[in-house]
């Protein structure tokens, strides 16, 4: 898929305002965007009270569900921060390519992703970046256990298990 100059700023333009976004003590951040498919960005918070609360988490390890390790996920690392769009919980993963928002429902074990609402930026993702990003799509259609233990939270389903981190270089 080739895909012209400016649509390629735009998702790195979208790209960078998500990667460097995080929420201040008020427990709500200013304007951000993720991949969004209408002209006008919805205005994002997030509350620091809710599971997962309002951090940027790194990927450091996984594995999929043949417990085959994916080195992938700490090469490129996904980055997954929660935030309101619109009104309602959406998680947001940056892969290498894209971000992928999509809308769930968190409780203190479980992350129920709404598999039909998953939006994508437009850059095309060839190769195994878009294999990546396919992989992570399949992630985000099946609800996920999560765990803490420590500083690191562990997701889990059916297609396999990526270990997160709080992301220390994204402010």
């Amino acid at each position: 898929m080739k895909t012209s100059a400016y649509g390629q700023l735009a998702v790195f333009s979208i790209f960078l305002l998500l990667a460097s976004t995080s929420c201040g003590n008020s427990g709500a951040s200013g304007p951000a965007q993720g991949a969004n498919s209408t002209s006008s960005p919805p205005v994002t918070s997030c509350d620091r009270a809710q599971p997962l609360g309002c951090d940027t988490y790194a990927s450091i390890s996984g594995v999929d569900a043949g417990s085959k390790d994916m080195p992938w996920v700490t090469e490129k690392p996904l980055k997954m921060n929660f935030a309101m769009m619109n009104g309602t919980r959406t998680m947001v993963i940056v892969t290498p390519c894209n971000a992928l928002n999509v809308p769930v429902t968190v409780t203190d074990s479980l992350i129920t992703p709404d598999a039909n609402s998953i939006a994508g930026g437009a850059k095309g993702c060839l190769g195994a970046d878009g294999d990546h990003e396919e992989w992570v799509r399949k992630f985000l259609s099946q609800p996920i256990t999560y765990s803490q233990a420590g500083m690191k939270y562990t997701l889990k389903n059916e297609i396999g298990t990526v270990e997160f981190k709080r992301d220390t270089t994204s402010g």
